[in-house]
């Protein structure tokens, strides 16, 4: 068959760049940018899912007839044709279908493929499903239940699977560490001991683009995927071991994602139409509608986080046991990996503590990664809990962290020394960047101020590769597998190789290509974009230099030593004679360099980064409304190699967290997302963004051959801890649970009265 497209993106021509923004800024504005649904492949069929309304039921029948009957349908499967497929990324324990029985309300029970989507959707409404409702679970206190209703039979048997053995069926993972002596022992040294418990709800990642995918199966076996998803080399190999294929037999190609934030990861619809692409022979393109998304994507988990902390009597840590329950829904399989290890009070100096970390499986939408996976859950539950007990100890939040806090040369709870710790400097810097509280108000409104903190690793960098090649006019193309999230990550790079060759970036052609032609990528995830690609533009321009004072050496007819190479110029030490990439390329000269970076060992941790996020807040004790009246950011840094990224990062972050601190919850209740449509999940707007103040401490220790320190995952963690904790102190109580609702603000002011 054969397979037209429109050209791939990521790709911006010589000099169009005049105005030194965004490479991509006016392929957005003007809507030429092709995103995945975009790509029109000839013969595509459309595909339509059945999905189920219950969060558990058995699958009694599925009858097909009247669909089959809709003129242009060429396939429907069910549960009962493809029953032996697993996907998932670490762990395969998703099945393309639902086989036997529905886990989740919004599982996929049948499929259509058609050759319109009206002739699709027809038929998938015609599809008559006949279930038995059974008993379900979604509280993860009550899954871990020897009693509890169970999601898996047997969890031990998927591959991937981490489930041992004694534990409760339906206890998904388990990660568990501790530094110091016993926990136990030191608690009970403490002169005082506090417990409480805190819960986050499920949030969506709130990307633009919904997912949308393509997928051919043609009858030499070989594969074709265009999608969405961020991470196309592992999705080729995801792909290569769910249909037993040869991971060089597929070939994965991404457009530009429209927004990502951890949700464009996992395989999620890519399976589906793989099966229906190999039984039909033809291509099959299937496109969520955003009720899809919010009832059936991989939102953040849910968790529910109970912390014991012993302190001292001049309020110095003595010992932390944190146990945080995350609800990962019916499903496992949309993580990269199926522990959750996530960080826990990695800023403070804490001699004794322990952590277990704990995925459970409930009948609930199936969750996967979200911006920092688990940080935002833990760092509420640690920053909050530091807050109650700076309050019940009669000491000032910032005070208290100030006391706490770890200096160089000391071990996180993790028992990691970093180069440098600068807690305490950017802790300073968002006091003094801090305007005072309103003195006075109306009486319905109470002030308060609330401060949180957090660091992150910057890691090494991860696999990546790059291709340079001399084009037509003079120019350098750069061949990138990192394809653009929204984030300028082609820009950043495009930056880098111009600094690194001494050249003007609108030399350089930037063009996203897909897996056949780069012998490797990552993905994109984990803040390493910037330090991965950046790694590998210095690696793959000092190559390219090397083949270009080659190739002048051999031009002027002289030993490459005596060739000097400067912006483009090579130049004969002896002589003084040049040639120049212009002529070069006039005389067809090819000068192509190929550069990888290698993935570093896990125990090169890097650096560390600190933000501190402080929030003033004005609480309406009448109708429970919040009003954020500042909202401060401070962060660490290292070398900023585009500055205006850099601050999008940044202030996209802080709104994020105050999304989840005042508004973001899918509102599931008894396994049924209620709030399924954008009308009802609020995502924040600029309308909704408080005055933010972004200080930026210069100076740190980065990472890699440009001095690096990541920002992509600062910002949105701290931020709902620090808005939570002001309402805290304008009202004398503990905010515990996420979102603030009016409903929850008033109930806690009503305790005042």
């Amino acid at each position: 068959m054969t397979v037209a497209v429109q050209p791939q993106i990521g790709f911006i021509a010589p000099n169009e760049s005049a105005s030194r923004g965004r490479i991509d800024g006016r392929l957005k504005v003007t809507g030429d940018m092709p995103y995945a649904a975009d790509l029109q492949v000839e013969g595509a069929l459309h595909v339509a899912v059945v999905r189920s309304p219950h969060p558990h039921a058995r699958i009694l029948s599925i009858e097909t007839a009247e669909a089959r009957a809709v003129p242009g349908v060429r396939c429907i499967l069910t549960g009962a044709d493809v029953g032996s497929i697993r996907a998932g990324r670490a762990l395969r324990d998703v099945p393309i279908l639902a086989v036997g029985k529905a886990r989740f309300a919004g599982e996929m029970v049948a499929a259509v493929a058609a050759e319109t989507p009206e002739a699709a959707d027809q038929a998938a409404g015609l599809i008559q499903v006949s279930y038995e409702p059974l008993p379900a679970v979604f509280d993860v206190e009550q899954a871990i239940r020897p009693d509890a209703v169970v999601v898996h039979d047997d969890p031990g048997s998927y591959s991937g699977a981490v489930w041992k053995a004694g534990e409760p069926l339906n206890l998904l993972a388990r990660t568990q560490w501790k530094c110091g002596p016993d926990v136990e022992q030191a608690l009970a040294a403490s002169d005082r001991v506090f417990e409480h418990t805190f819960r986050t709800p499920k949030v969506h990642q709130g990307y633009i683009e919904p997912h949308c995918c393509t997928v051919l199966f043609d009858p030499q076996g070989k594969v074709r995927v265009w999608s969405c998803n961020k991470a196309p080399y592992r999705l080729r190999e995801y792909l290569a071991k769910t249909f037993d294929l040869a991971a060089e037999d597929i070939e994965a190609e991404t457009t530009a994602i429209g927004g990502d934030f951890g949700g464009k990861g996992a395989p999620m619809d890519i399976p589906l139409c793989l099966e229906l692409s190999r039984r039909t022979g033809q291509p099959v393109r299937m496109l969520r509608t955003y009720v899809e998304e919010l009832i059936a994507g991989d939102p953040r988990h849910s968790s529910v986080a109970t912390i014991r902390m012993g302190v001292s009597h001049d309020g110095r840590l003595q010992a932390m046991d944190a146990r945080i329950l995350f609800n990962s829904g019916a499903y496992g399989g949309f993580r990269p990996s199926a522990n959750f290890r996530s960080a826990c009070g990695t800023s403070y100096r804490i001699p004794s503590a322990r952590v277990d970390c704990v995925r459970v499986y409930t009948n609930e939408v199936p969750c996967g990664n979200m911006r920092a996976p688990g940080a935002p859950q833990t760092t509420f539950a640690v920053e909050a809990m530091m807050d109650f007990v700076a309050r019940e100890m009669g000491i000032d939040p910032v005070e208290f962290r100030r006391r706490n806090l770890l200096i160089n040369g000391e071990p996180t709870v993790m028992n990691i020394v970093w180069p440098e710790v600068r807690g305490h400097e950017t802790l300073q810097a968002a006091e003094k960047a801090m305007p005072p509280l309103p003195a006075s108000g109306p009486a319905n409104l109470r002030y308060g101020r609330g401060v949180a903190v957090y660091d992150r690793p910057t890691h090494q960098p991860q696999r990546t590769s790059l291709r340079l090649s001399l084009v037509e006019g003079g120019a350098i193309e750069a061949q990138v597998p990192i394809m653009e999230t929204g984030t300028g990550s082609h820009t950043m790079l495009q930056n880098v190789l111009a600094t690194a060759l001494g050249l003007d970036r609108e030399r350089f052609v930037m063009r996203y290509v897909g897996t056949s032609h780069l012998p490797w990528d990552s993905g994109v995830g984990g803040s390493r974009v910037t330090i991965s690609a950046a790694e590998a533009g210095v690696v793959t321009a000092e190559k390219f230099q090397h083949e270009l004072a080659a190739a002048a050496a051999s031009r002027l007819g002289v030993g490459v030593d005596q060739i000097e190479v400067s912006g483009g110029r090579c130049r004969d030490r002896h002589s003084g004679r040049e040639v120049d990439l212009l002529e070069l390329a006039a005389n067809g000269v090819k000068i192509e360099a190929v550069g990888e970076v290698a993935e570093s060992a896990e125990s090169e941790e890097g650096a560390t980064s600190y933000v501190v996020q402080m929030a003033q807040v004005a609480v309406d004790v009448e109708t429970g409304e919040v009003q954020i009246l500042d909202f401060v950011s401070a962060h660490d840094v290292a070398e900023i190699l585009d500055p205006v990224s850099h601050r999008g990062q940044i202030e996209g972050g802080i709104s994020m967290g105050i999304g989840m601190a005042l508004a973001e919850d899918l509102n599931v209740v008894d396994g049924i997302v209620n709030a399924a449509h954008l009308g009802e999940y609020k995502l924040r707007t600029i309308a909704d963004m408080p005055p933010l103040h972004v200080v930026l401490l210069p100076g740190g220790k980065g990472v890699g051959a440009r001095n690096i320190k990541s920002i992509g995952e600062m910002g949105n963690v701290p931020a709902a801890a620090a808005v939570a904790n002001a309402v805290s102190n304008a009202l004398g109580v503990c905010m515990d649970s996420l979102p603030l609702t009016a409903e929850k603000v008033l109930a806690a002011a009503r305790r005042l009265s």
